[in-house]
């Protein structure tokens, strides 16, 4: 099956985000949590990964850890949980790991209204608008100090140079 996978390109400067170009268009997070699942099922797991990974990093440089479980992409917590560590990228991994455990008992909900839901219990009745908190700031700073120490471009680029077979036809 092609999927999503794509011809190898002759330049492979931005392959990173070459291999998952045409899921941006095909899938949702916004999408109720089967029909994502089925979207997904096109997907090789290396694009899940690059594309899970890829919404939270854009989510937590835009507002932090609330926003990335607030919006419509907190969906993909745990497929960016198996991107991370599929990549190796173990640090990443963790912070995330951390994020999820502040959910405690129960982790962040594949339904969107719920988990907002939660994002408020655990947060102290978040305003829809603000997105400054204390519950997740500790995590957001070691994200930052991480992604400027070992930015989440290298370890795709890798993980699409070393796993051809999983985006390229």
């Amino acid at each position: 099956m092609r999927g999503y996978r794509i011809r190898r390109p002759s330049d492979l400067s931005g392959v990173e985000w070459d291999v998952i170009d045409g899921m941006w268009d095909a899938i949702s997070p916004s999408a109720k949590p089967r029909r994502l699942a089925r979207a997904l099922r096109r997907a090789t797991e290396g694009q899940i990964a690059i594309f899970a990974c890829t919404w939270y990093e854009r989510e937590i440089n835009n507002g932090g850890h609330v926003q990335f479980f607030w919006n419509p992409a907190g969906i993909l917590w745990p497929e960016a949980l198996d991107g991370f560590e599929r990549m190796g990228a173990g640090e990443h991994a963790e912070i995330l790991r951390r994020a999820v455990a502040r959910f405690d008992p129960v982790p962040p909900a594949r339904d969107h209204r719920e988990r907002m839901e939660q994002v408020r219990a655990v947060t102290g009745d978040l305003d829809d608008d603000d997105f400054e908190d204390e519950v997740f700031s500790d995590l957001d700073d070691a994200f930052y100090d991480l992604q400027r120490r070992s930015p989440m471009s290298t370890a795709f680029r890798d993980h699409v140079l070393g796993r051809p077979e999983e985006f390229f036809v």
